[in-house]
Parts: structure tokens; sequence; C-alpha cells
């Protein structure tokens, strides 16, 4: 069966989205239902700037990939050369 590369972004994009639905509603909550002091504040932001950083980071990755690049899922197809190795324990 042979596939696209770009087909495995489907799966990492749904993963992205549910991803980040999570992370939204952690910091809705830390914010609204925490202690809302100055080091929760801090924290959600650096928690946000890391995500925001990983993010970036991930898309810059992510665009240099050649996606039109196909893969074969199943047994690999390599021939391996055959050896003749005479061992002194056989006649």
């Amino acid at each position: 069966m042979i596939l696209s590369l770009w087909f495995l972004l489907i799966p990492f994009s749904l993963l992205l989205v549910v991803w980040l639905v999570l992370s939204i509603v952690a910091i809705v909550k830390m914010l609204r239902f925490g202690f809302v002091s100055r080091p929760a504040v801090i924290s959600s932001f650096a928690f946000v700037i890391f995500a925001v950083a990983v993010l970036v980071g991930t898309t810059v990755s992510l665009r240099e990939v050649d996606w039109s690049v196909s893969f074969e899922l199943g047994t690999p197809s390599v021939e391996l050369p055959s050896v003749n190795i005479s061992s002194p324990f056989t006649r």
C-alpha cells in the first residue's frame, strides 16, 4: 500500500487541535478559578510563551519536509546479497 507523506499530517493536526483546546481550558481554569496572584499569571504567560515557541519550532521543521514523497506500508523490499561463508566446523 503506497501512501503519500502528507497523510501523516491528518493525525498530527487532530492531535494539535485537541492539545490547543485542552491548553485553552487549562489556562482559563488557572486564571479564573485558581488563586489570582502574580506567580499564577506569570506561570500562565510562561506556559503560553513556551507553547507558542513549540508551535513555531514545529512549523519551521515541517516546512522543510518534502510532502510529495510517497512511502510503502507492509513488507520492505530489500534484497540482500547472498554470502557463502565456509565455517571450520562444517564439512
